[in-house]
């Protein structure tokens, strides 16, 4: 069937508000860029607007449907396609952006990023790195037009030739001193070398991309002298763009040792709009297969993909194929012959197929053209009696021609495949499925259709297609049950805070009613300002992780890796029940009286410079509700062990034991030291207690290196989320078993071994008394007070105390008058001392200070408990 042009449309979710940046609209032509990366680095797609006036310009959108942010996949577009986009401007330009700001690059000259550009990081609602000169971060776009082609399939031959004229570009970056740019190398092949990597004329005998090329494509597709390797082309190490070669369609860059990761990226799709490029790493300039795979993504082919035993996806994982993993020399696969036209497919479905019957076939070997001078190669089934099934392909391999370096154990095998690509200009992958040997057979999942290769007959395999006999039932499957409904439950923020440099973090959490904690992953968002422990909330989004084992979290430790390759994709599954999150609704909150009270405070108001003072009526502000009164806390020192009693692996045994935490914390055990307690009681004027009487310090509780909580693993090896809370989990589970009762604690404090964590406390931000409180505190400061203090202050709903410096930039923990400062013992600033109820204020207003007067007011110390009877502020 003729390919139809396709509209694709990618709307941004409105979780946040949008930039309020003037909206504007480009058009022009896709280029779609395949990006390559090492094995185990998933690839990944970047979209490009070629307009009329700008050569290129990088477009980031927000795909809602995939939950990709950016999108890091384009499905349904190719190179050459019309493309019509509205959205903002990031940058417009090496010097300016459309909004004003200036760009990442054109800052310093050297890639750093300027002030503005840095504002415009906190401008928008998420982070977009701003990799290119021209850079449009776009709400809507429509793609339509693509290629028009004939009908795939014909009752006579089929031929695509190809008259595959390339240059290809050895590129050096010096220096004026003829050494390599900084951050670069010069490179490790000349060109001689490179002419053996490209044509067969000169390497006969050897691999080369135009040998592949002839000889897989049994001579249709030629690349020969009549392309060009350049010689070596020496560029400054920063310089405008130029342009050249304009006789070659395909152009492929030969890059220098660089900081670039990748293996080679490519155009997808060349329609002749527009010269088509590739880019070879400096590693594989004499790698055949890395041309071959890059110049695939030129005609259209996707990545040549299989599963792993878990079921996630391994995207280079077919050996059978060149769109698969470097570096083996080898032909495409069945499914891609077929789609660039060189291999001829014998076709079956259900007009030819009838339930309970079997067609033979017998299939010549693809890798070698005299043995099929007429027959078909391989066989395509269109399983079009039932919904949901991709064709299915098979073919026969063998080590000849083209495919003289294939793995073995594809050889002389029936390889089965399944792609959903209708058409020469359908850039969908391939998966492989399965290889078999004589009298082995495989089933079609969903399609009742089994392929058996009974033998060989000189050379020729003899192959049977079965279609059992099938029901209504598989006719019409019922439809796959609903995936469970996101989460809902309250919340829990955990502060998560770090040594002076780093910035602290948060996170959120939903505890469900059965008391499981979900990680919730919301775009970049590393702050929840407004929400606090406890509160309810609903959440909508996509499960990443429903629990140990589950088939999800591969999938997401896929996208994660995706995610560390490219700055983009979905966030790493790091939990084992984890959510991605768009719309959440936090509502409820704890039930305050009212804060202001009024009562009566003299103070002197002068109404102007020597003026004598006059008595005023302030208002006296204070706090009557008290965040805790009674900070009943249990304090559990952990160690992990091995069974010999060592240390855990990557973690250390505890520096501290439990009588030194007691006297950390206790001010009955150590009156003239910094304690816990003490800070509580003096900084509160005996407001909040944390005495012997309500809280205990435990010896310390041993645990394995490994074990399983509520059907969730953790380990001391790491420090995830599952891991800390699965060390709070056993330790509970634990003291409980020896007859403790925990329900007597609100606040639990877990001192855990050094080692993997690198944070110095974490704590839940607020304590409605829904459920406990946790924090925890690094293997460094078990007997640190006031990193003890900090935590627990979270716990009462105070944030971070900071400054802003003679720079203008916020130091978070710089308020050294403050315990919610950097780690130091002290008590809380004046208006923490307020928001807790421990202090009263002087409070001034529009009615007790009116323009040009002064007021006058007397100040007592804060830090003086026997002031706590007056009015300070």
């Amino acid at each position: 069937m003729a390919m139809r042009a396709s509209a694709v449309a990618l709307v941004l979710l409105s979780v946040f508000p949008q930039p309020s940046a003037p909206q504007e609209t480009i058009t022009g032509k896709t280029v779609l860029l395949a990006i390559g990366y090492p094995p185990g680095i998933p690839s990944r797609q970047a979209l490009f607007v070629k307009t009329t006036d700008i050569q290129r310009v990088h477009v980031l959108v927000y795909n809602s449907t995939s939950g990709d942010l950016p999108a890091s996949w384009f499905p349904g577009i190719t190179t050459g396609m019309d493309i019509k986009l509205s959205g903002t401007w990031l940058s417009r330009g090496p010097n300016s952006s459309g909004d004003g700001q200036q760009s990442r690059r054109s800052s310093s000259g050297r890639g750093g990023q300027s002030s503005a550009a840095g504002k415009a990081a906190q401008r928008y609602p998420y982070q977009y790195n701003v990799r290119s000169a021209y850079c449009f971060l776009g709400n809507e776009m429509k793609v339509s037009g693509g290629h028009k082609s004939k009908p795939v399939i014909e009752r006579g031959k089929k031929k695509r030739k190809v008259k595959a004229m390339a240059a290809a570009a050895a590129v050096a970056s010096r220096q004026p001193n003829g050494s390599a740019c900084p951050a670069t190398g010069l490179p490790k092949f000349n060109v001689s070398q490179d002419r053996r990597a490209v044509f067969a004329e000169l390497n006969p005998r050897g691999p080369a991309v135009g040998g592949t090329f002839s000889q897989c494509s049994y001579g249709k597709s030629r690349l020969t002298l009549n392309s060009q390797v350049v010689d070596k082309v020496e560029l400054p190490c920063n310089g405008p763009t130029v342009t050249s070669l304009q006789r070659k369609q395909r152009r492929v860059y030969l890059i220098p040792p660089s900081a670039c990761g990748f293996v080679g990226l490519a155009y997808i799709g060349c329609d002749g709009s527009f010269e088509c490029r590739a880019w070879i790493s400096s590693d594989l300039w004499t790698t055949p297969q890395a041309y071959v795979h890059e110049l695939g993504h030129h005609t259209f082919l996707a990545h040549a993909s299989t599963t792993r035993k878990d079921g996630s996806v391994d995207e280079y994982g077919d050996f059978t194929s060149s769109m698969g993993y470097c570096c083996v020399d080898r032909c495409p696969n069945m499914p891609q012959a077929w789609q660039l036209g060189w291999a001829p497919l014998q076709q079956l479905s259900g007009a030819t197929l009838r339930p309970g019957t079997t067609v033979q076939v017998q299939l010549a070997s693809q890798s070698n053209p005299s043995s099929r001078p007429t027959g078909p190669s391989g066989v395509r089934v269109v399983a079009n009696w039932t919904a949901g099934v991709d064709p299915i392909f098979a073919g026969l391999r063998s080590r000849t021609g083209g495919d003289l370096a294939l793995d073995p154990s594809y050889s002389n095998r029936i390889n089965l495949y399944s792609s959903a690509s209708t058409n020469t200009y359908d850039a969908r992958p391939s998966m492989w499925r399965a290889g078999l040997a004589v009298n082995q057979s495989w089933e079609a999942p969903g399609a009742n259709l089994t392929i058996r290769l009974r033998g060989f007959a000189s050379g020729i395999a003899l192959v049977s297609v079965g279609l059992r006999p099938y029901s209504a039932l598989t006719l019409c499957p019922p439809p796959p049950p609903p995936p469970p409904p996101p989460p809902a439950g309250k919340a829990i923020v955990l502060a998560r805070n770090y040594r002076r440099g780093k910035p602290a973090l948060q996170s959120l959490f939903i505890r469900t009613k059965t008391g499981k904690r979900v990680h919730i992953f919301f775009g970049n968002e590393t702050r929840y300002p407004g929400i606090t422990t406890g509160m309810d909330i609903l959440l909508d989004g996509t499960w990443l992780s429903r629990g140990a084992g589950d088939a999800q979290a591969a999938a997401a430790a896929h996208a994660a890796a995706h995610a560390a390759a490219a700055g983009d994709g979905l966030p790493a599954a790091q939990s084992a029940i984890c959510v991605w999150g768009k719309k959440m609704r936090v509502s409820g909150r704890r039930k305050t009286k009212p804060i202001i009270q009024r009562g009566t405070v003299r103070a002197a108001v002068a109404s102007g410079a020597g003026d004598d003072p006059v008595q005023t009526v302030g208002v006296l502000s204070t706090n009557p509700q008290l965040t805790s009164t009674d900070m009943s806390t249990l304090f559990v020192p952990i160690a992990g062990r091995q069974p010999d009693g060592s240390a855990c692996p990557n973690a250390g045994l505890p520096k501290f034991n439990a009588s030194q935490v007691r006297q950390a914390v206790f001010a009955e055990l150590n009156p003239r030291g910094a304690t816990v307690g003490g800070t509580f009681s003096q900084c509160s004027y005996g407001k909040s207690r944390l005495t012997m009487k309500n809280s205990l310090v435990v010896d310390t509780v041993e645990l394995p290196c490994n074990g399983t909580t509520f059907d969730v693993p953790w380990t001391f090896s790491k420090c995830d989320f599952d891991d800390f809370n699965g060390w709070a989990d056993a330790v509970d589970q634990k003291l409980i078993a020896s007859g403790l009762d925990l329900s007597k604690y609100f606040h639990r404090v877990y001192m855990v071994p050094p080692g993997p964590c690198t944070f110095v406390g974490l704590a839940y931000i607020g304590c409605d008394g829904s459920f406990e409180c946790r924090a925890w505190i690094a293997g460094d400061v078990w007997t640190t007070t006031q990193a003890i203090v900090h935590e627990l202050g979270h716990h009462l709903y105070l944030g971070h105390s900071g400054l802003l410096t003679t720079q203008g930039n916020l130091d978070e923990y710089g308020d050294s008058s403050s315990l919610m400062g950097f780690c130091e013992d002290r008590c809380p600033t004046t208006p923490q001392m307020w928001q807790l109820g421990w202090g009263q204020v002087v409070q001034l207003d529009s009615k007790s200070l009116r323009p040009g007067v002064t007021v006058q007011v007397q100040l007592v110390s804060q830090s003086d408990p026997s002031s706590r009877l007056l009015v300070w502020a």
